[in-house]
């Protein structure tokens, strides 16, 4: 596991959402005939351009597909290494910032008690390094 695997996961994730938004705005093109200015989409009209958009749509479900299994995966991978951990204020301090992608003063607030954003991202920065990981 390595630093960038961690971090990875956050913007796997909203990768993942704007594809969601996008095929959201594509399908209702097609449905309504309608554009989308998020995205640009002229409105569609002719048969052959509601085809084209079926195939975008069809190409975009694909991609997100191969998106949500590689976030699957990363999700499993993150996981066994956190809950393999035998700290418990570690498993807590990267859960919150990994899995749930909470920033420092979240995770802070999640722990609670006299616990500061610099005294547990010190904490994550030298129990990640016990096991190896770094930059």
């Amino acid at each position: 596991m390595t630093l960038k695997e961690l971090t990875s996961l956050k913007h796997l994730n909203r990768e993942c959402q704007l594809e969601k938004r996008r095929l959201a705005s594509l399908r209702s093109a097609l449905t309504t005939g309608g554009s989308s200015s998020l995205y640009g989409i002229a409105p569609v009209v002719s048969e052959a351009e509601k085809e084209a958009l079926r195939a975008e749509i069809a190409a975009l479900e694909a991609s997100a597909a191969k998106h949500l299994n590689e976030i699957l995966k990363k999700h499993e991978e993150i996981i066994a290494f956190i809950y393999g951990l035998d700290d418990p204020l570690g498993r807590m301090i990267l859960s919150l910032r990994y899995v749930n992608g909470l920033s420092w003063a979240q995770v802070a607030a999640h722990i609670g008690g006299d616990n500061r954003e610099d005294t547990l991202r010190k904490y994550h920065d030298r129990h990640l390094a016990d096991y190896g990981i770094t930059e």
